[in-house]
């Protein structure tokens, strides 16, 4: 009977497999990386971050709910794949009953105990398929897990850098109204002197109240950006979180990369090629689940009938198969291999965004590297511009106001150029968390 199951079996209708989106194995990013780092295991913010943000990112390791949540998938997944992995091992189960009975006066007692025994042989090779299934979703969970850790890392340093950015944006207004203050104070003199008009006097004013107006959203934005990382720390607001006031000077240190490479670095993509394999195993479970499925099983029974003992010794090769199910398994098929299909997409899908995203972020990086080296320039000459302002006044050449002036324009450069850094601290955060984890390793 087995053979013939087999046979029957086997001469179900092919299914083919769909064919895996192919990669392009040569593509380049537009703008070459120089390598400036060397490949190690650890994370670029243990490396490149100071103590106060290597405490915050810490905490954030342990309390943040989504990396919790992450964790939660990672027990589920392995428990389902050691479930899966049970189902093929032996099952032994035990039983125990007595009976009494009377009849026609006669009075007669059973008592039984058995042993059940029975092992699947997976001839098919459903079962085998289905524990890789479940093997490759729980590497995919895996995957997941560091992919929430390198995404929770980078938003809470996006908050902790928009957080410092906004302090110190805040110091330099301040020093800026001070500044005109003084330099209105001066203008009211030449009012009253004859030496300046009564509209250099509003225009003073109207310049105080515009950078006076500045200072509510400032604040505001720092107050939004400490809530944004409460929250991601697992806490509620606080009135002063005692948050880094100071921007990091994160290195633009890269290391050796192409857009291929990013598959072995990045834990989104290495997540995609688990849902890839899990989904052929699927498939491939789907393919086996029409051959016959085998089991031996075995049983012994002992029983004690009114005072007489027995026992009984069962052996069984069992074998079945549904030789119609009205398309049942057909339609499973057909679902897998759409699933498969799904995957392989999702994986192309994936990849091209990475490499959309690296190479957006490596364009941003060069162009802002380009505009901070301009703004620096500029900056150092408000600096000259302003020291010989004021030696000028000091030797009695000119009056206090022109060394007024350009210390508000240096003032303002400084802010553009605090800016300017804050851009590019963000987005050589968002381009270090793009490349992946060196040498990724899935987390035990």
């Amino acid at each position: 009977m087995l053979p013939l199951l087999l046979a029957l079996g086997g001469c179900s209708t092919e299914v083919t497999r769909p064919v895996v989106p192919t990669l392009d194995q040569k593509a380049t990013f537009t703008v070459p990386i120089v390598p400036t780092s060397t490949q190690t295991d650890v994370p670029w913010w243990q490396q490149e971050l100071g103590p106060a943000y290597q405490q915050r990112l810490t905490q954030l390791l342990a309390d943040n709910p989504a990396i919790r949540l992450a964790v939660a998938e990672v027990e589920r997944q392995r428990a389902r794949h050691d479930a899966a992995t049970a189902e093929t091992g032996p099952v032994l189960a035990a039983n125990a009953g007595s009976q009494i009975s009377r009849n026609d006066g006669t009075r007669s007692t059973r008592h039984s105990m058995g042993i059940d025994a029975r092992l699947p042989l997976d001839l098919s090779g459903e079962l085998s398929a289905t524990t890789d299934a479940r093997a490759w979703e729980y590497r995919k969970a895996l995957a997941e897990l560091a992919q929430a850790r390198l995404e929770q890392v980078r938003e809470l340093l996006l908050a902790l850098l928009d957080h410092a950015e906004a302090l110190q944006r805040d110091i330099l207004l301040q020093q800026q109204i001070e500044t005109t203050r003084k330099q209105l104070h001066l203008t009211e003199i030449r009012f009253t002197q004859g030496l300046a008009s009564s509209v250099d006097v509003l225009q003073q004013r109207e310049q105080i109240a515009s950078l006076e107006q500045r200072l509510p959203a400032i604040r505001n934005d720092a107050r939004l950006a400490a809530n944004r990382a409460t929250e991601l720390l697992g806490l509620t607001p606080a009135p002063e979180p005692a948050f880094p006031r100071e921007l990091p000077d994160i290195p633009a240190a890269l290391p050796a990369l192409t857009p291929m490479g990013l598959l072995q670095r990045r834990p989104d993509l290495i997540a995609r090629q688990a849902a890839l394999a899990a989904a052929d195993a699927g498939f491939e479970a789907a393919l086996r689940a029409r051959l016959p499925s085998v089991s031996v099983s075995g049983s012994t029974f002992w029983q004690l009938l009114s005072g007489n003992p027995s026992a009984i010794v069962e052996a069984a090769l069992d074998a079945s198969m549904d030789l119609f199910d009205s398309g049942a398994k057909r339609a499973a098929i057909d679902e897998k291999r759409a699933l498969l299909r799904k995957a392989g997409i999702r994986y192309l899908q994936t990849w091209l965004a990475a490499v959309r995203e690296t190479d957006d972020l490596l364009n941003t990086l060069d162009s802002q590297d380009r505009q901070l080296q301009k703004t620096r320039q500029r900056l150092a000459i408000a600096d000259r511009l302003y020291r010989a302002t004021l030696s000028r006044y000091r030797r009695g050449v000119t009056d206090y106001l022109p060394v007024l002036t350009a210390l508000r324009d240096l003032q303002q450069q400084q802010r553009e150029a605090l800016h300017l850094q804050a851009e590019r601290e963000r987005t050589l955060v968002r381009l270090k968390t793009a490349i992946g984890l060196p040498g990724h390793r899935e987390a035990s």
